[in-house]
């Protein structure tokens, strides 16, 4: 007899891709749009990654502290980094988050 599993209650299942919208929601506050925060989280996971060494398997530790530390800078007020200048763009990030890495918050 093949049983099958009880469906969730309704109001679980919402509350769980409620959940779910939250945690990839853009944070209050920010005013970079999503494509942007993403390149942003990128270039600075990258560096974070070069920081320890590119040493494989925290690739997606990297992620998730330069999420946070990117949106950290955002909730802050700091200005984005202009995106029509790469450049200034990995520079910025990258002395942002040394100052972060040091204990500063600026």
């Amino acid at each position: 007899m093949n049983a099958r599993q009880p469906e969730p209650p309704r109001h679980q299942a919402r509350e769980r891709a409620a959940s779910a919208r939250e945690a990839f929601a853009e944070p209050e506050g920010t005013a970079v749009d999503p494509a942007e925060r993403h390149r942003m989280i990128a270039i600075a996971a990258y560096y974070l990654a070069e920081r320890r060494g590119f040493g494989p398997g925290r690739e997606l530790d990297d992620w998730h502290r330069a999420t946070a530390q990117i949106d950290a800078m955002l909730a802050a007020g700091d200005p984005p980094p202009s995106p029509d200048r790469p450049e200034e763009l990995r520079q910025r990030l990258r002395h942002a988050l040394l100052l972060r890495a040091d204990g500063n918050t600026r």
